[in-house]
């Protein structure tokens, strides 16, 4: 019988609850897209110029999509005066990097080994994470360690 190993730190409710609001900003389908499509051809880019890069996605929900990471601080925008007026990554996002690769990373470990993009990779491994009560459980194993 294997030895139970021991968490090297717990979490505390408190960062996990702050893991699931990074979580539920991240994790809606064409966030890591958008923020990938801007990171690679901005510095700032107008809606239309984004969704040219989507043709999959139809404008209006690439328009949605962009306003909603907006809203969350993803996404800065000067509208006052001009409604098309481009985007650009907030400071906020452009700290995303070191999450994206390892999030990335992780998910070529432990996920799907089927060839996909790296957005795509992205998208589905903080999908996969954000299912109801992952962060809890994550932070009972910290916690409490295996039980098997």
């Amino acid at each position: 019988m294997r030895p139970i190993a021991q968490p090297i730190s717990a979490m505390a409710a408190e960062d996990a609850a702050r893991v699931e609001a990074v979580l539920r900003q991240l994790a809606p389908k064409w966030t890591t897209h958008l923020v990938h499509t801007i990171a690679k051809y901005g510095p700032q880019m107008r809606a239309r110029d984004i969704a040219d890069h989507h043709p999959t996605v139809s404008r209006p929900n690439v328009n949605k999509r962009l306003a909603a990471m907006a809203d969350l601080g993803l996404l800065d925008r000067d509208a006052t005066f001009d409604r098309w007026a481009p985007y650009r990554l907030s400071a906020r996002a452009l700290t995303l990097g070191p999450l994206y690769r390892a999030v990335a990373q992780w998910s070529s470990e432990h996920l799907d080994r089927a060839p996909q993009g790296r957005s795509d990779r992205i998208e589905d491994a903080l999908r996969r994470l954000h299912l109801a009560d992952t962060t809890e459980v994550v932070r009972l194993l910290s916690e409490h360690g295996s039980m098997g």
